[in-house]
């Protein structure tokens, strides 16, 4: 329960409690492989609001970038 972020603030172990085979390189490889909790996009992936949303929000960023490349272009004739 210890090595478990979410669940340690439940457990107190003994302070001279052993620590068998614990070993910090594997712990650290171990949390470079757990997904971050929540895990979003198992949660989301397959919602189809979620991806119309997604989907509107890139048709908004690429109409804006587009309007941005037009003014780059205008101001830069300008000069």
């Amino acid at each position: 329960m210890t090595r478990e972020p979410r669940l340690a603030v439940f457990c107190s172990p003994p302070v001279f409690d052993l620590k068998l085979n614990y070993d910090e390189e594997e712990e650290e490889e171990r949390r470079e492989l757990v997904r971050p909790w929540p895990d979003l996009d198992f949660l989301f992936s397959e919602d189809p609001e979620y991806q119309a949303l997604l989907t509107e929000i890139n048709q908004y960023i690429t109409m804006e970038m587009e309007l941005i490349k037009q003014y780059a272009t205008v101001s830069g004739n300008m000069l």
